[in-house]
């Protein structure tokens, strides 16, 4: 199982933050870091709304990149 989480970052340089995607697989009863992709977008709400989507469909990790460039390009 998986779960994907918007996470904050500063920006380099700047103080404005930034939103990365985190996907976490549940391994025993510990949520483990599997893949993240840093600096997505500065819109909390589009991250969190990716992140939920992600969730759902429990998206595989490796297709991160994918689904990130997907929503990036429209």
């Amino acid at each position: 199982m998986y779960r994907y989480r918007a996470t904050p970052q500063k920006s380099i340089g700047r103080n404005d933050l930034t939103y990365g995607l985190l996907a976490e697989e549940l391994i025993g009863i510990k949520w483990t870091a599997v893949a993240v992709i840093p600096d997505i977008s500065c819109d909390c709400a589009l991250v969190t709304h990716l992140a939920e989507r992600c969730t759902h469909g429990q998206l595989a990790p490796f297709q991160m990149l994918d689904v990130v460039l997907d929503v990036l390009l429209l």
